[in-house]
């Protein structure tokens, strides 16, 4: 999904309070980076190099947010540039594990404009994307709607 030319051209610099959701966010972001490329590197190390440089450029993108260096706007083309960039050598992703932190990848890669497909042991745990037709990610002022997400063939 694409952003939207009001979240494109927002000349907003970050609030006082956007500051301290940001911060307390962080870590769990963190957190969550790290588990995925955890799991991505068991099965797809090559993946791991491209994911890696999209989240280097958005931790600088949002530490030049937090230092008032950018406005809103430039952070999402930032990201949108990162975004196109890897999703460049990449064609469809396959997600196996619907936990968060597969979850996680299904929404923040939708965001970023990467097609990709998920899968888990447990089919229940893909009802909910199912029921919604695809992943659900959020963005700042603006939801942004459900970005399809197909379901990976069963290889047995």
């Amino acid at each position: 999904m694409q952003p939207t030319l009001e979240q494109l051209t927002d000349n907003n610099l970050v609030t006082d309070d956007e500051l301290k959701i940001i911060l307390e966010l962080h870590p769990k972001m963190q957190l969550c980076r790290k588990q995925a490329l955890d799991k991505i590197s068991q099965s797809m190390p090559t993946v791991v190099p491209i994911l890696l440089g999209i989240y280097i450029k958005s931790e600088d993108s949002v530490i030049d947010l937090i230092q008032k260096k950018q406005s809103w706007g430039a952070y999402v083309r930032r990201g949108r540039d990162a975004a196109i960039a890897g999703a460049g050598e990449l064609q469809v992703i396959a997600i196996i594990g619907a936990g968060s932190g597969g979850c996680y990848l299904v929404a923040i890669l939708g965001v970023a404009g990467f097609k990709r497909r998920i899968r888990d042991i447990d089919d229940a745990k893909l009802l909910d994307i199912r029921e919604r037709g695809g992943s659900m990610s959020k963005a700042r002022r603006a939801a942004l709607p459900w970005s399809p997400a197909r379901r990976a063939p069963s290889t047995g």
